[in-house]
C-alpha cells in the first residue's frame, strides 16, 4: 500500500510541476486526502502527514525550472518594510535550530522546527505568484470548499451512530467533559483528530463565505455556499473544539470592521448576511431535533461557556505563563522545534520546556527566547503595517481584489487569536501552508490593482482609473 502512495505522489508531483496553478489544486486535495489514506495503511506512518509538503515543494521546483523569479528581493522591492523583520526573524530561526540540537542532541527537533516557522514563508511565496487574478484564488478556494465540505459530511455521520474505521482517530483521540458530567466525545470522520478537523471545518466555512461573498463569477447560487458554510461550522459544534467556533465569530467581525472602516457598501451584503443568519438558525434546529440520544444539549452548554472561560484563558494562557516559560527555559530559549508538536516523541515536549508553553507565545519564547519572540511580534507587525497602508490606498477602488484580500488578512488574523490560546493545531504542515498561502495571495491581490495602473502608491485624485464600487457589487446576486 505505501508503495502504490508513493507511486500517486510522484506522479502528482510531476503534474504539479507544470504548472503552478495545477500544483496549489493537487496540494489542497493532497492535504485533505492523506489523513483517511493514512489510516489504511498498516502502522498509520507519520510521514504522510508531511505528503502536501512534496507536493508543495515540487510546485515551487517547477516555478524555479520555468524561470520564475522566486527569490525574496521581488518582494522586498515591493515592501522594503519587510526586509529587516525578515532577515532578522529567519536568520534567528536558523540559529535556534542549531541551538535545539545542541539542547536535545536530536536531529528531528531542528528539522521539525524549520518546518514550522520557514514553511509558512515559503508558501508565502508560492501562493504570491499562483494569484495573476481574484478568479484564480477564488478557484482554488472553491476547490478547497467542495472537498473539505465533503470531509466533513464524515465529521456529521460520526456524530449521528455511524461507526468506521475509517472515522478513528489517528493515536489516542481527544475527549473532554460535559458540564452536565461525563465524557463528551469528540468526532473527528475522515480527519486523523478532533482538533484538526474543528480546524479545517471552521476554514471551509470561512472560505465558503468568502466565495459567497467576493467571487463575481461564482458557479451555482450564492446561498448554496452560504449553507455550506454553516454545514461547516456546524460539523465545527460536533468536534467539541469549541476555539474554531470563536474562530469563525471573529472572522466576521474583523471582516464587518474591515468594510465599515474602508467604505466597502456594505449594503450589498445584507443580503446575503442576512441568508447566512437565517441558514444558522435552520441548521441549529435541525441539529436540535434530529440529535442522537440528546447529546446536541451536552455540546451546546459546552459551546455558551466559552463566553465565560475566554477572556481567563487568553489572559493566563496566552500572556500569564511567559514568566514561567520564562523561568523554565531562560532568555535565549531552548532551540527551534523541542516545544512543537510531535517533539515529545524525539526528546523534546513538555518534558523538556515545560507545561506552561500552551500558548503560542510561551511555545515562541520556550524555543527561540524572548529575541526570538521580539522578532516574531515584529515581523508580524511589519505584514499588518504593510497590508493596511496598501488597503488604504487601494480601499475604495470597489474591485473584487479589495475585498477578497480583506477577507484573508481577517482568516489569518483570526487564527492569530486562536494561535496564541493554543499552538497544537499550527504544528500541522498543511495548516502551516494554507496560512502561508493565503498570505501570499492577500499581498499579491493588494498589488494588483498598482500592476494592472489601476492605482499608485500615494496617487490621491479620484477616479477615472479607478472602478467604482457600485459597479462591482451592482453585479453580485445571491
Amino acid at each position: 500500500m505505501q508503495f502504490l502512495v508513493l507511486i500517486a505522489l510522484a506522479l502528482i508531483c510531476v503534474a504539479a510541476m507544470s504548472n503552478e496553478r495545477v500544483g496549489v489544486t493537487l496540494a489542497l486535495l493532497v492535504g485533505l486526502a492523506q489523513d483517511p489514506v493514512r489510516k489504511i495503511i498498516p502502522g498509520e506512518p507519520v510521514y504522510m502527514t508531511a505528503l502536501v509538503g512534496v507536493v508543495v515543494v515540487a510546485t515551487f521546483a517547477g516555478l524555479v525550472l520555468r524561470g520564475e523569479h522566486l527569490g525574496a528581493n521581488e518582494l522586498f522591492d515591493r515592501m522594503p518594510t519587510m526586509r529587516i523583520p525578515v532577515t532578522l526573524y529567519v536568520g534567528w530561526v536558523l540559529l535556534q535550530a542549531g541551538h535545539a540540537f545542541v539542547t536535545s542532541g536530536s536531529l528531528v527537533l531542528p528539522i521539525i522546527g524549520l518546518i514550522a516557522y520557514l514553511a509558512p514563508l515559503v508558501t508565502l511565496l508560492v501562493g504570491y505568484h499562483f494569484v495573476r487574478s481574484s478568479d484564480d484564488l477564488c478557484r482554488a478556494l472553491w476547490v478547497y470548499v467542495v472537498a473539505a465540505s465533503l470531509m466533513c459530511v464524515s465529521v456529521a455521520a460520526s456524530y449521528w451512530g455511524v461507526n468506521s474505521r475509517w472515522f478513528e482517530a489517528v493515536g489516542e483521540g481527544l475527549n473532554a467533559f460535559a458540564v452536565q458530567g461525563g465524557i463528551l466525545e469528540l468526532h473527528n470522520g475522515l480527519f486523523r483528530g478532533s482538533e484538526l478537523a474543528g480546524w479545517h471545518g471552521a476554514t471551509a466555512g470561512i472560505f465558503a463565505l468568502i466565495v459567497a461573498l467576493f467571487w463575481n463569477r461564482i458557479p451555482g447560487p450564492r446561498w448554496l455556499y452560504l449553507g455550506l458554510a454553516m454545514f461547516c461550522l456546524a460539523c465545527v459544534f460536533f468536534t467539541g473544539r469549541r476555539k474554531f467556533i470563536v474562530e469563525g465569530g471573529v472572522f466576521v467581525i474583523l471582516l464587518t470592521w474591515f468594510v465599515v472602516r474602508l467604505k466597502m457598501p456594505a449594503a450589498r451584503m445584507l443580503p446575503n448576511l442576512i441568508g447566512l443568519l437565517l441558514l444558522g438558525v435552520m441548521v441549529v434546529a435541525g441539529v436540535k431535533l434530529y440529535s442522537a440520544d440528546g447529546d446536541w444539549d451536552r455540546y451546546f452548554v459546552r459551546l455558551v461557556k466559552v463566553k465565560d472561560e475566554a477572556p481567563d484563558r487568553i489572559k493566563n494562557v496566552g500572556f500569564h505563563n511567559l514568566k514561567w516559560v520564562y523561568k523554565r527555559n531562560g532568555f535565549f530559549g531552548k532551540g527551534a522545534g523541542v516545544a512543537s508538536s510531535g517533539a515529545q516523541h524525539f526528546g523534546g515536549g513538555s518534558k523538556l520546556v515545560g507545561s506552561a508553553a500552551e500558548g503560542g507565545l510561551g511555545k515562541i519564547m520556550a524555543e527561540l527566547g524572548v529575541p526570538g519572540l521580539l522578532f516574531g511580534i515584529g515581523l508580524v507587525f511589519a505584514f499588518v503595517r504593510h497590508a493596511w497602508s496598501r488597503f488604504r490606498q487601494i480601499g475604495r477602488m470597489g474591485r473584487a481584489e479589495v475585498g477578497l484580500a480583506a477577507a484573508l488578512l481577517c482568516f489569518i488574523l483570526s487564527n492569530a487569536l486562536i494561535f496564541l490560546i493554543s499552538h497544537m493545531i499550527y504544528g500541522d504542515v498543511f495548516v502551516l501552508i494554507l496560512l502561508g498561502l493565503s498570505a501570499g495571495a492577500m499581498l499579491r491581490l493588494i498589488d494588483l490593482p498598482t500592476e494592472n495602473g489601476a492605482a499608485k502608491p500615494g496617487d490621491g485624485q479620484q477616479t477615472s482609473q479607478r472602478i467604482s464600487n457600485e459597479a462591482y457589487w451592482a453585479n453580485v446576486r445571491i
